[in-house]
């Protein structure tokens, strides 16, 4: 009488064998085709290097179709930006340009109602400091009407003032 249960075992112990003994031999010789770190290394800036030409042709062909779209027109500049770089440039134009910036008194009692709701992102609260970020402020006037107890007033300043990137409003 032949013992069915341990054939069937011998059976299964046989073919996880040969599985086994198969994918030893597909690794070694598939191991001749993995990567070095320094090859991977290099494949991943190759392909940074394609995705960032792929963007700068998307970046162009989005331009090209604008001006056809728009006739050469212009709609949307950085003006703070393009504002920044004649005042960089031209230090005569930096003493005939006057801006707005807010100054705040001593008694504030900082409440943060400036620096939350300034559209700009202009105020920056530190602690119990009030920075001003020259390069941000867009000379609203919204800090002045927003503050409920008229701590902050505007001053008019030369854009010389524009060099000093953060400003300490109230320390």
């Amino acid at each position: 009488m032949v013992d069915h249960r341990r054939r069937k075992l011998f059976i299964a112990l046989w073919e996880d064998v040969k599985e086994a003994n198969t994918i030893t031999i597909k690794e070694t010789l598939s191991a001749g085709k993995t990567l070095s770190p320094f090859e991977k290394f290099a494949r991943y800036h190759e392909r940074e290097a394609e995705l960032e030409e792929l963007a700068e042709t998307a970046e162009e062909m989005k331009n090209r179709v604008a001006d056809k779209l728009l006739g050469g027109q212009v709609i949307h500049t950085d003006k703070r930006a393009l504002l920044l770089k004649a005042l960089e440039k031209d230090p005569e134009l930096q003493e005939r340009v006057i801006f707005s910036v807010p100054e705040m008194k001593e008694s504030c009692t900082r409440c943060d109602a400036c620096a939350f709701l300034c559209p700009a992102d202009a105020i920056i609260m530190d602690g119990d400091s009030y920075i001003l970020s020259t390069e941000k402020c867009i000379s609203c006037g919204l800090c002045g009407e927003i503050c409920y107890e008229k701590h902050i007033s505007l001053k008019p300043v030369k854009a010389t003032f524009l060099q000093d990137k953060y400003v300490y409003l109230l320390k």
